[in-house]
């Protein structure tokens, strides 16, 4: 038996068309994500020193194991802050292409 004979028999599939209720589901899901990472993305951007003291706090609050893992010292870096400011805008980027995913596919219905 196919996945898609699956989803029939337990009902997911509507009668409107293949996978129309599992789209309905997807769409505010997806701008849900969208506006998590553009506000994640601007406090990057706008209070990256802010968000590296947040970070340095969690640290220090956390488990030895945790605090020994590879890469963990980087947000005592000095340039710790640009990196932010730069995958700030990587998440703006990936919130805009989720939001464009989104729009389009609801401009095609």
């Amino acid at each position: 038996m196919s996945a898609n004979a699956c989803l029939q028999q337990l009902g997911v599939y509507s009668t409107l068309g293949h996978g129309a209720a599992m789209e309905h589901l997807m769409i505010p899901a997806t701008m849900a994500a969208a506006v998590f990472l553009a506000l994640v993305g601007s406090f990057c951007i706008f209070k990256p020193e802010r968000m590296q003291a947040w970070c340095q706090r969690q640290h220090n609050s956390s488990n030895k194991f945790f605090q020994n893992y590879p890469f963990a010292k980087l947000i005592f870096k000095p340039w710790y802050p640009t990196y932010l400011r730069f995958m700030g805008v990587w998440a703006w980027m990936f919130a805009l292409f989720l939001a464009y995913a989104v729009f389009s596919t609801l401009a095609r219905r």
